[in-house]
């Protein structure tokens, strides 16, 4: 949990002695965002203006900062922060490392990273988008989520320009949404960063000649979300409309390290989880919408939703989405 209790928050070290600088932004920056280790590059003043979000289920930092270089030690991963990071770079030369390996951003391209992992960052200078986000949003990424840390995300991704577009309009706004309308912009944040990701995993899947299976099954999850909402769907049922056999459908997913069933229910889940967090359904009871979602034992729905999200359907629903007044008879 944060240690600040805040929703904006602007850190610049235009007046703050030279001296303390580091230790401001170790502070506030190093604990806030990644829980990371700063220090001043030898070689530049340091310099930091950015500006620090606390938004339900997103963490974002927009800024430039120079003569700062900044690690995510073995140490630090003691705090047992396994979210995802995406470090997503504007201007000059961004270098960061993790997995044995070094991605330099250009302007416009990014990576992400996992928090769970140690990691370095360096740049000399320039100005950058950061989005910390709870893993379980990437609990149905296609490809698998792990596969994709690291992963250079080009400037040319069209989703990754539609996020850096979208974060940048709210920033310039002077001020983000009311608390009505929160929820829905850092859902919309939500998904085009998983559209960002699965894109380049995607390329990458094609470039390493693995692009027939993954179009199959990226096939088979497409033709389960137009069906699931009109009631149970089997494994027998998609493999004969697609011409395939049961036994290739469930390899494709065990492979995928998971299994048709699972991913039928995590599709469910994730569906009443949209639900939950739609300020359109805030008055309906979650007994509702996990029955509307295929579950007809809400009870069984509660024990399946807090193990894959790590949370209640009700502390989904209470982050900041307040009811809609009644109105008078």
């Amino acid at each position: 949990m944060s240690a600040f209790d805040y929703t904006t928050m602007t850190l610049a070290t235009r007046q703050v002695p030279s001296r303390e600088r580091i230790a401001v932004t170790q502070e506030i920056f190093g604990r806030e965002i990644l829980n990371l280790e700063l220090e001043q590059s030898p070689d530049t003043p340091l310099y930091v203006d950015f500006r620090l979000h606390a938004l339900p289920m997103l963490k974002l930092v927009s800024g430039t900062a120079t003569g700062v270089v900044s690690h995510r030690t073995r140490r630090l991963l003691a705090d047992s922060n396994d979210d995802l990071f995406l470090s997503l770079n504007e201007t000059d030369l961004f270098h960061i490392s993790q997995r044995g390996r070094e991605v330099t951003l250009e302007g416009g391209d990014a990576v992400l990273i996992s928090c769970a992992e140690p990691a370095s960052f360096r740049r000399a200078q320039g100005r950058a988008i950061g989005l910390r986000v709870p893993r379980a949003i990437f609990a149905h990424a296609t490809p698998v989520i792990e596969d994709l840390v690291g992963l250079h995300i080009p400037a040319g991704n069209e989703a990754l320009r539609l996020l850096r577009n979208y974060v940048t309009s709210l920033e310039s706004s002077g001020s983000w949404p009311n608390s009505m309308l929160r929820p829905v912009a850092v859902s919309h944040i939500h998904d085009l960063l998983m559209l960002a990701v699965s894109a380049a995993g995607d390329a990458a899947e094609h470039a390493a000649g693995r692009g027939l299976k993954a179009a199959r099954l990226r096939e088979i999850k497409a033709l389960v979300a137009r069906r699931l909402p009109d009631g149970d769907i089997g494994v027998d049922v998609v493999a004969t409309a697609l011409g395939l056999t049961v036994r290739y459908v469930q390899r494709l997913f065990e492979d995928e390290g998971t299994t048709f069933t699972t991913f039928i229910l995590n599709q469910r889940l994730a569906n009443a989880h949209k639900m939950l967090r739609d300020v359109r359904h805030a008055s309906r009871l979650v007994g509702a919408i996990a029955h509307e979602c295929g579950f007809g034992d809400v009870s069984h729905f509660n024990r399946m939703f807090r193990r894959l999200y790590g949370v209640s359907p009700s502390d989904v629903r209470a982050f900041d989405i307040e009811p809609p007044p009644v109105e008078a008879e």
